[in-house]
């Protein structure tokens, strides 16, 4: 069935799947606004936050609804943010760019072999939770809240088992004997270990750019959304991905704090944008990448880790130290 589904050609699949890409980013704006207040994402059903009046279904359509009300309120006259339909079509784009990168071309863009159909859907799945995950803790971060838990714990308490029901869905496998074969033979432990590696390292990278920029030990639970957003990341991705990810990210974060005294606009884009945009770039160029700089890749040993531990805490380092002082005519 999915292999005869997987013949139709992409004018099919495409529009198919910005639909579903869209409907999801409308979901995600809903998140993003009511979990961090405390509020249920079920009910009451969205309404004008200024005179409470329910939105009806037609003016709820994914992008087309903010279209046809010119971004104002039927009711009111309100302005409705134009980040709503940002979002919608950010996420829209994503379900389409990756369906076709992926699942639709068997994965050319990803490293190893061939993949077969079920697991470049696999994959695209499992990419996908993590876009999505990092598109709200960006937009979360810049609205200056702090991650609600049970958002995080849902989010990772899928994103790590993942690998123990779709084993194929980390590319690069994890360095221990055999790990291949064993991804091959749909062995749970070995997707599972991956995982939680993963996780671990992508947290620990995590800690130390916010120990960099100062954030000390007593904000890293509840601000430093980069805690979270590069433990997904090695979850989900493989903690060889994290290490360069990371390191290439806090790269960004520094050049930011260099030159956010003269670009005001550069204040737009919180620490864990950068890492959104780089996780991106990355699921496309993956298999270029690691063709060439395979110690990035299936190669990657222990000293990658550390080699990227060391840079993302420098760069963390020299951020904290270039970042606008109060008086400067910058906000801290």
């Amino acid at each position: 069935m999915l292999y005869s589904l997987a013949q139709l050609p992409w004018s099919f699949w495409l529009p198919l799947l910005f639909l579903q890409g869209a409907i999801i980013g409308s979901f995600l704006n809903v998140v993003v606004y009511r979990m961090p207040a405390g509020l249920s994402i079920a009910w009451p059903p969205s309404a004008c936050p200024r005179c409470g009046t329910r939105i009806k279904t037609r003016d709820n359509l994914p992008i087309i609804g903010w279209l046809l009300l010119r971004g104002r309120c039927r009711a009111c006259g309100q302005s409705i943010a134009w980040r709503y339909p940002a979002v919608e079509l950010a996420c829209a784009v994503a379900f389409a760019a990756l369906g076709w990168a992926e699942p639709l071309q068997l994965g050319r863009f990803l490293p190893g072999e061939v993949w077969t159909i079920p697991a470049a859907w696999q994959i695209y799945g499992n990419h996908l939770l993590l876009v999505c995950g990092l598109l709200v803790v960006m937009l979360v971060e810049r609205d200056g809240f702090a991650l609600p838990w049970r958002m995080v714990l849902v989010w990772l308490a899928i994103a790590v088992p993942l690998g123990a029901f779709w084993p194929a869905i980390h590319p690069i496998t994890p360095p221990i004997h055999n790990a291949r074969v064993a991804l091959e033979a749909g062995t749970p432990m070995v997707g599972m270990l991956d995982g939680v590696a993963g996780l671990l390292v992508g947290a620990t990278l995590g800690a130390l750019a916010g120990l960099g920029t100062g954030q000390g030990p007593s904000r890293l639970a509840g601000r430093n959304t980069m805690v979270v957003a590069l433990a997904a990341v090695g979850a989900q991705l493989g903690w060889q991905a994290a290490c360069p990810l990371a390191a290439v990210t806090m790269a960004l974060v520094m050049l930011t704090a260099m030159f956010r005294a003269g670009v005001r606009t550069l204040k737009f884009m919180p620490n864990t944008g950068w890492l959104f945009l780089a996780t991106v770039i990355w699921l496309f160029n993956w298999k270029t990448i690691v063709e060439r700089w395979p110690w990035l890749g299936g190669e990657a040993n222990y000293r990658t880790l550390a080699a990227g531990a060391v840079a993302v805490f420098t760069c963390g380092i020299v951020a904290w130290i270039l970042r606008p002082r109060r008086g400067s005519g910058e906000e801290n």
